[in-house]
């Protein structure tokens, strides 16, 4: 029982034997509820969002105020969970209940990671009223921002668990889940300086587009010992970026706004991307209206940067061509292929 609990019941049953109309006791209300946020922003409720993630506070199945420490935790247990399945489940020797609570452990992982990539750009959303104290719009934290980026990077490189189980070698599961989950990471990590970009110039702390390009160029290009997930990660880094910069006739607008299913398939809930897609049409659900945050914000971020990366890893690519042999030389030839008939 929180501080959160107390406020809740306050507002709902305290009584106001003099107020004689709605709008005296909304007035009393909005008071309450402007005082007691300013005073602990526990108090604070989020407005649910839908598809894009700009406030990290509000968001569905989340746990705590620090996403990489939660997410952290989390993907420990499902470790302990995946290790442990076979152990644990009984009666089930046409070995479906295994399968379908594995492919539950893979998609609590995507949400995870969603949980962690969404502090990574956006802003701090606060409704409020003329006279408040708080801002409207405030910051993300820089440093934060950095560190999530980095855990993805961790979480990337840390996905052998999820192929290296006695469980998966028994069920009618093809492929390899890490490397689905690793396809899922690809698109949202690459474009996230995108995002970055149209909120880096609110505060001074903040995390920006050139930190996160460089950040993201050096983990996809200085691969200690290139494997095929490490080639596909190379790969998808020239058709993001191509994309991002409508190189490749696909807009950045398209681009930030794709659905996350369309790579993890088996995550959508159909019932709520149909809401979703009509989120526009939605009459208020809290707060005092439907907002779309953020309707003049613009990335930074321009084609000329994104071209100058392109570059960046064609020079590189061109250089590991002549210092690599066999199959990883072809990859870079490749590579170096297709930003040649882009850039003729």
């Amino acid at each position: 029982f929180g501080a959160y609990d107390k406020y809740a019941i306050k507002w709902a049953y305290q009584y106001f034997p003099k107020v004689n109309s709605l709008e005296e006791d909304n007035k009393i209300s909005s008071a309450f509820i402007k005082e007691s946020i300013e005073n602990n922003p526990v108090c604070r409720y989020g407005k649910q969002q839908f598809k894009t993630v700009i406030d990290p506070r509000s968001q569905t199945e989340d746990l705590g105020d620090d996403a990489i420490k939660a997410t952290m935790y989390g993907i420990k247990n499902l470790k302990y969970i995946t290790s442990n399945l076979n152990n644990w489940v009984k009666n089930d020797d046409d070995l479906r209940l295994r399968q379908e609570l594995f492919i539950s452990v893979i998609n609590q992982l995507a949400l995870y990671i969603s949980h962690v990539s969404n502090n990574i750009g956006g802003c701090y959303l606060n409704e409020i009223k003329a006279g408040d104290k708080l801002p409207k719009y405030a910051p993300l934290s820089g440093k934060y921002q950095k560190a999530a980026l980095n855990y993805l990077f961790e979480i990337y490189d840390d996905l052998d668990w999820l192929n290296k189980n006695d469980l998966r070698n028994e069920m009618f599961i093809t492929g390899e889940p890490a490397t689905a989950v690793k396809a899922y990471l690809n698109r949202l990590i690459i474009p996230l300086p995108l995002v970055v970009s149209q909120y880096e110039d609110m505060g001074e702390d903040n995390f920006t587009s050139k930190e996160a390009f460089d950040m993201i160029f050096d983990f996809v290009w200085n691969r200690k010992k290139l494997t095929d997930d490490d080639m596909a990660l190379q790969n998808a880094y020239l058709k993001e970026m191509l994309r991002a910069g409508e190189f490749s006739g696909k807009s950045v607008i398209r681009l930030l706004t794709e659905d996350s299913s369309d790579v993890f398939p088996w995550m959508r809930n159909d019932e709520l991307y149909t809401e979703c897609n009509n989120c526009s049409d939605m009459s208020p659900i809290m707060g005092f209206e439907f907002e779309q945050a953020s309707r003049f914000a613009s990335a930074k971020a321009t084609k000329t940067d994104i071209y100058a990366y392109l570059m960046r890893a064609k020079k590189l690519i061109g250089s590991r061509i002549k210092n690599s042999t066999g199959r990883e030389k072809a990859h870079y030839q490749l590579l170096d292929k297709q930003l040649e008939n882009l850039f003729k």
